[in-house]
């Protein structure tokens, strides 16, 4: 009978807080190089201990899981990062955006050829951005209340990278993917502004 792969309680318990507080947010290259070493290790592990095996496949499967909670951690940030430029900048006015493991897509439109390259531009300079893809149009634009509608529900999306808003006539449409408890706060948070009837076409997001 083989022997069945565990880890210490306590290291256990070290894992999942360190899982929770995505301790490599701030170092996104970290967990390449530990998964370029652990791989050296597990491909090169014959004759190895199964204990010794045990820990390398337990450590490859840690790091894939960091992985992915540092990626949705840059998605976050460069979302709130987003949302303050736009606010800033007068070519935004039309624009609404969303990312996804780095990418940045970009909706709407801009009155003129020349904003639409300074919204790209301005999107691209964000710090952990990997690709833009800029589908805005350029047609006309009337800056109306629905303006300062769409800056309001779109600092309530600042933390909500695949979600977005489109607002005209007053109409008020949410779409992408939110977790629930997200989605219950931006309710909450246009009823304090007195913008309630949202039309929620967005899809159920697990949490992370």
């Amino acid at each position: 009978m083989h022997p069945v792969c565990s880890l210490p309680s306590a290291d256990r318990n070290t894992a999942e807080r360190t899982r929770r507080d995505c301790f490599i947010k701030n170092n996104p290259d970290l967990h390449t190089q530990f998964l370029t070493e652990i791989c050296s290790m597990l491909f090169g592990a014959r004759g190895k201990s199964m204990d010794m095996r045990c820990s390398m496949i337990a450590g490859l499967s840690f790091l894939l899981v960091l992985s992915s909670c540092s990626q949705s951690y840059r998605d976050r940030e460069i979302k709130k990062d987003l949302t303050v430029k736009a606010k800033e900048a007068p070519e935004f006015a039309g624009v609404s955006y969303r990312v996804d493991n780095g990418t940045v897509t970009l909706m709407g439109t801009c009155p003129t050829r020349e904003g639409r390259s300074k919204v790209q531009s301005a999107t691209g300079s964000i710090a952990g951005v990997q690709q833009v893809r800029n589908e805005v149009m350029v047609a006309p634009l009337l800056l109306t209340e629905d303006y300062q509608t769409k800056i309001s529900a779109d600092s309530l999306l600042a933390a909500a990278p695949k979600a977005w808003v489109t607002v005209q006539d007053g109409i008020i449409v949410l779409h992408g993917t939110l977790e629930a408890e997200e989605k219950i706060r931006f309710l909450e948070g246009m009823t304090k502004l007195g913008l309630s009837g949202v039309d929620d076409r967005t899809a159920a997001q697990a949490a992370p």
